[in-house]
C-alpha cells in the first residue's frame, strides 16, 4: 500500500501561491480528494457486504425487533387475539420497511446505506449487547466503535512512535559502521519483521507470560480506576507492554534495514564528500546533507507500516484481549454481528485515510519536489483550434509532428526459427540466466539456508501426500476416526529433550496382537483365560489414564473377567470386574469401587506411587496386569488390550480432542505453500501487467487506473476480506481469489509504473515503434523484461505476506473449515487458552513453521534482490 500523492507530482490545477496560504490550498484540496476517494471504498465496501441482502437484513432485524417489543409492551395489542396481533405488527412492519427504503431500487438502496455507512448509522449491535451492555436500552453500532477506538489509537500510535524514534537513532550508527557486526546483525535480523505483529506476539506471552510470568497474559481489561490513578497507570503500562512489543518487533528490524540502506546509499553522493571536504562535523553532516534528503522516503516508508498496522491490530488485541477495534471485530465475526463487521470495515477506511492525509502533509513540508512556497511562471495559454495550432507553427494534433508522418518501416525479413529451434534457444536463455542468478545467490549464506528450508519443505510436501492421502486426513481431522487410544493433551517426544524429568509416553499392549501371553484352561462347564501383560515403566511422571478394553466371542452369556495389578515390589492391588462384552471398554479412573479401595486417590497415581514416599513419587520398574476370565460357552474366546495414555505423544503431541497435530503440521505445508505461491505469482504478474499498460498507454486509461489504485488502496483489504469470507464462503481457492483481486490494485502499480515510464523513453523503444512493433509487442517483448530482475525478488517476497494472510483467516475461524492448516490449529488452541493451560507446543510449533517460511522466502528474496539488482550489492 502506497500514498496517492507522494509517488505522482503535483497537479497542473494546484498553482502553488507564497507562504502558509499555499499550503492551506494544498491542504484543503488534498482533504476532498481523499474524502471522496473514502466515500468511493465506502460505497464498495457496502456494495460487498448488501451483494447478498446482508445489510438490507440488518435493518429489516432492527425493524421487526423494535415493532415486536414496542406493540409487545401495549396492553392493548396484547388483548388482541393471535391473528390480530400477527396483522397488526406485519402492517407496522411493511410501513417501516417502506419508510426505511427496502422497497426501493438496489441502486436508491445502495446511496441510502453509503449514507449511513459514512455516519455509522447501523442500528443496534444485538448480538453483542449482551456481551458489552448489560442492562442498558440501546447500545448502538457507533457507540461500540467510539469507546473502544481510543485503546487501538494508543497501542498502534504509541508502537509506532518508539519504533520511528528508535530506528532514527540507530539506522544512522548502523550505516556509519558499514560492515560491522552491528550491521551485519541489522540484515541478518531484517525477515523478522517478515511476519506480522500478532505472531510476533505468540512468543512474547509464551516467553514472559508463560514461562516467565513476569507479565499478564491478556492485555486491557475495561474496568473502572482504582481510588490511586498511579495504580492504574501503572497496570495500563504492564498490560500494553507485550501488545506494544509486539508490533515494535514486527517493524523495527525491517524499517532499520530500508533506513540502514537509504543512508548508505545517499552518503555516497557528491555533495555529501563535498561537504566532507570543507571539514563540516559528521553530526552536521548526518542531519543537513543525509538524512534530510532521505526523510521523504522514509516518510513512505512510515505511512506503509501505519497503513499496515490498522488492519494487523486485529488478529493482536483478539490475542491479548485489548478492548480495542480489533477485539470487537473478532467477537464480531464469532457472533455473526454484521451490522458491526460493516462498521468496523468503514472505519477502518477512515483510520486509512487519516493516515494518509496526515502523512501526505508531512510529506509536502519535506520534499522540496512539491513545490508550495515559490510560485511559478505562468503558462501559456493553450491553443484549442487547429487553424490556430498550425499559425503557431504547431501540429494540428498534440502529439503529430509537423513534417510528413513517417512510414513504419517494416522488421527485416528473417527466415524465422522453427518451433523447437525457438524453444531450444528460449531453453538455453533461461539455463544461462538461472545459473548466473544461482552463482549470485550461492554468495549468500542466508539465501543458501532459505533454498535448503525451502527444499527441505517440498520433500516434506511428497511425503504427506504420500502417506497421508487428502480423504484420511480430512477424515481424521473431522473425527471421523477412533482417535481413544491417543492420549489428551499430551506434549511431542522433544519436550523429554529440555526437561529433566523422563515424562510417562502412551503405550498400548492387544493380546490380539502377539503383546502379553495368554493360556486357556478348559473346564466341564466353564473354561478360564489368562491374560498377562508386563509393562516396563522407567518414568518420572504419572500417565493421564488407564483404560482396558475387551475382545471376545460368544454366543449368549458374555464372559467375566476379574483384574489384578501387580508392583515392581511384588504387591497385588486387586482392581475390580467386569462382564466383558465385545468392544466394552473399562476406565480404572470411573470405577467408584476402586477409588473406595485406593482411599480415594486416582488409579493413575495410587498404581504407580511408591508405597513409602513422603510425596507421591513413582516406583519405576516393571508391572504387571493379569486378566483372568472365565467363559461360559464351549465357543467363548477372550482377548483384551490395555491402554495407558502418558503425557508425550508422537512428534507434535495431541490437542483437546485427541488429534494428533503432526497431520495438521504436514498438511499445513502444502496449504501454505501453494496459497501463498499462487497469490504471489498471480498479484505480481497481474499487477505488472497493469503497470504497463498504464504507464505505456497513458491518457484516460492511466488515469483510470490510477484512479482506481488510488480507491483501492484506501480500501481496509483485511477487514474486507474477513467480511466477505464471513459473508459469502469459506473456500480455500475462493479466499485466494479474492485476495488476489483486492491485491492486483496495489502499490505496486505506481511503483512499477515509474520504472515503465522510465523505460518508455529508452532509445530501443523508439527504434521498435520505428519498424512498426505493435503495442502488445513493445509492452510483452520490451518493457516487461527490463523489470523481471526486479520482479522476481517483489514476488518471493511476496510470499511470506500471503501465507501470514491465510494463517490471520484461519486464526479468527475464517478459513476452509475442512482442511487443516497452520492457522487453523492455532486458532484452536487460541481457543483452548492453550498458553494459559500448560500446552505452548500447541500453538508454538505451528508458529514457528510458519516463522521458518518467512524467513527462507525473506532471505532468498533479499538475496535475489541484491544479486540481480547491482545497486544494492554494497549496501
Amino acid at each position: 500500500m502506497a500514498l496517492p500523492s507522494m509517488i505522482e507530482t503535483q497537479s497542473d490545477s494546484l498553482r502553488p501561491t507564497r507562504g502558509w496560504l499555499g499550503f492551506v490550498r494544498y491542504a484543503g484540496v488534498r482533504v476532498v480528494m481523499l474524502f471522496l476517494t473514502a466515500v468511493a471504498g465506502v460505497y464498495v465496501t457496502i456494495i460487498v457486504a448488501n451483494l447478498g441482502g446482508h445489510v438490507d437484513d440488518i435493518v429489516r432485524s432492527a425493524i421487526i425487533e423494535g415493532i415486536g417489543m414496542g406493540l409487545g409492551r401495549d396492553p392493548e395489542v396484547m388483548k388482541m387475539p393471535l391473528p390480530e396481533r400477527e396483522a397488526l405488527i406485519n402492517r407496522a412492519v411493511a410501513a417501516a420497511e417502506e419508510a426505511a427504503g427496502l422497497n426501493e431500487p438496489f441502486v436508491i438502496r445502495s446511496w441510502r446505506w453509503l449514507s449511513r455507512g459514512l455516519t455509522l448509522d447501523l442500528g443496534e449491535s444485538r448480538r453483542l449487547k449482551s456481551l458489552y451492555a448489560v442492562g442498558q436500552d440501546r447500545f448502538t453500532v457507533r457507540r461500540l466503535i467510539l469507546e473502544r477506538l481510543p485503546i487501538t489509537l494508543l497501542i498502534i500510535g504509541l508502537a509506532n512512535l518508539l519504533s520511528f524514534v528508535a530506528s532514527l537513532w540507530v539506522a544512522p550508527r548502523v550505516a556509519r559502521k558499514y560492515g560491522s557486526l552491528a550491521d551485519k546483525l541489522v540484515v541478518a535480523l531484517s525477515p523478522i519483521s517478515s511476519a506480522p505483529s500478532w505472531f510476533h506476539g505468540l512468543f512474547l506471552v509464551a516467553l514472559f507470560a508463560g514461562e516467565l510470568h513476569l507479565l499478564p497474559f491478556t492485555g486491557l481489561r475495561p474496568a473502572p480506576p482504582p481510588d490511586s490513578p498511579i495504580l492504574y497507570a501503572l497496570g495500563v503500562i504492564r498490560h500494553t507492554i507485550l501488545p506494544v512489543l509486539a508490533i515494535f518487533a514486527s517493524v523495527f528490524f525491517q524499517g532499520l534495514y530500508t533506513w540502514r540502506t537509504l543512508f548508505l546509499i545517499h552518503a555516497s553522493e557528491d555533495y555529501v564528500e563535498m561537504a566532507t571536504a570543507k571539514g563540516l562535523p559528521p553530526g552536521q553532516i548526518e542531519r543537513r546533507h543525509i538524512m534530510r534528503p532521505t526523510l521523504p522516503a522514509i516518510l513512505t516508508n512510515v505511512a506503509l507500516v501505519m497503513l499496515s498496522a490498522w488492519s494487523g491490530a486485529i488478529m493482536l488485541e483478539a490475542l491479548f484481549a485489548l478492548p480495542g477495534l480489533g477485539q470487537l471485530f473478532y467477537q464480531a465475526l464469532i457472533y455473526f454481528d454484521t451490522a458491526v463487521v460493516v462498521g468496523l470495515t468503514v472505519v477502518y477506511a477512515y483510520l486509512l485515510v487519516a493516515t494518509t492525509l496526515i502523512l501526505d502533509i508531512a510529506y509536502a513540508l519535506v520534499d522540496p519536489r512539491v513545490r508550495l512556497w515559490h510560485p511559478r511562471a505562468p503558462r501559456a495559454r493553450p491553443l484549442r483550434h487547429r487553424r490556430n495550432r498550425a499559425r503557431a507553427g504547431e501540429p494540428a494534433h498534440r502529439h503529430q509532428p509537423i513534417a510528413a508522418k513517417r512510414p513504419r518501416i517494416p522488421p527485416p525479413s528473417a527466415k524465422a526459427p522453427s518451433p523447437s529451434a525457438a524453444a531450444g534457444i528460449g531453453l538455453a536463455r533461461g539455463f544461462g540466466i538461472a545459473k548466473r542468478t544461482l552463482r549470485q545467490i550461492a554468495r549468500y549464506p542466508s539465501a543458501l539456508i532459505g533454498l535448503a528450508i525451502i527444499l527441505l519443505m517440498l520433500g516434506s510436501i511428497a511425503y504427506t501426500l504420500i502417506a497421508i492421502p487428502y480423504h484420511q486426513a480430512i477424515a481424521y481431522w473431522r473425527g471421523d476416526l477412533d482417535l481413544s487410544a491417543n492420549p489428551r493433551n499430551a506434549r511431542p517426544v522433544w519436550f523429554d529433550w529440555f526437561t529433566p524429568r523422563k515424562l510417562p509416553r502412551s503405550l498400548r499392549l492387544s493380546s490380539l496382537e502377539g503383546d502379553g501371553a495368554k493360556h486357556t484352561t478348559p473346564g466341564d462347564r466353564t473354561s478360564e483365560i489368562l491374560l498377562t501383560f508386563d509393562i516396563p515403566y522407567p518414568y518420572d511422571g504419572f500417565p493421564q489414564q488407564l483404560v482396558i478394553t475387551f475382545a471376545t466371542q460368544y454366543d449368549q452369556t458374555p464372559p467375566h473377567a476379574a483384574m489384578t495389578w501387580r508392583t515392581p515390589d511384588g504387591r497385588d492391588i486387586r482392581l475390580g470386574q467386569a462382564i466383558a462384552e465385545n468392544d466394552q471398554v473399562y476406565r480404572l479412573a470411573q470405577d467408584t469401587r476402586l477409588l473406595r479401595r485406593l482411599g480415594g486417590i486416582p488409579p493413575e497415581q495410587a498404581l504407580f506411587t511408591a508405597p513409602d514416599a513422603a510425596t507421591p513419587t513413582p516406583l519405576q520398574g516393571t508391572y504387571q496386569l493379569t486378566i483372568r476370565g472365565t467363559c461360559f460357552e464351549d465357543a467363548c474366546d477372550l482377548d483384551a488390550a490395555f491402554i495407558m495414555h502418558g503425557q508425550i505423544y508422537g512428534i507434535a503431541g495431541t490437542d483437546t480432542q485427541r488429534r494428533d497435530l503432526s497431520v495438521a503440521l504436514l498438511w499445513g505445508v502444502p496449504t501454505a505453500m501453494g496459497f501463498g505461491l499462487a497469490a504471489a505469482i498471480i498479484t505480481t504478474l497481474a499487477t505488472m501487467t497493469l503497470a504497463a499498460i498504464s504507464a505505456w498507454y497513458g491518457g484516460i486509461v492511466d488515469a483510470i487506473i490510477q484512479r482506481l489504485t488510488e480507491i483501492n488502496l484506501i480500501l481496509p483489504a483485511f477487514p474486507i476480506l474477513a467480511m466477505v469470507t464471513l459473508l459469502y464462503t469459506t473456500r480455500i481457492l475462493h479466499i485466494l481469489l479474492i485476495a488476489v483481486a483486492l491485491g492486483i490494485l496495489g502499490a505496486g502499480i505506481k511503483t512499477y509504473r515509474a520504472m515503465f515510464l522510465q523505460i518508455k523513453q529508452s532509445p530501443y523503444i523508439e527504434a521498435a515503434r520505428a519498424y512498426g512493433a505493435s503495442d502488445a509487442r513493445i509492452i510483452t517483448r520490451y518493457l516487461v523484461p527490463r523489470i523481471v530482475p526486479l520482479l522476481v525478488p517483489q514476488m518471493i517476497t511476496l510470499v511470506p505476506s500471503y501465507v501470514f494472510l491465510e494463517a490471520s483467516l484461519a486464526f479468527l475461524g475464517l478459513s476452509d473449515p475442512i482442511l487443516p492448516t497452520w492457522g487453523k490449529v492455532i486458532h484452536d488452541a487460541h481457543v483452548a487458552n492453550a498458553l494459559l493451560n500448560g500446552h505452548p507446543y500447541w500453538i508454538l510449533q505451528p508458529a514457528a513453521l510458519l516463522l521458518l517460511t518467512s524467513l527462507a522466502y525473506a532471505m532468498v528474496g533479499y538475496a535475489l534482490d541484491r544479486a540481480l539488482n547491482p545497486r544494492l550489492r554494497q549496501a
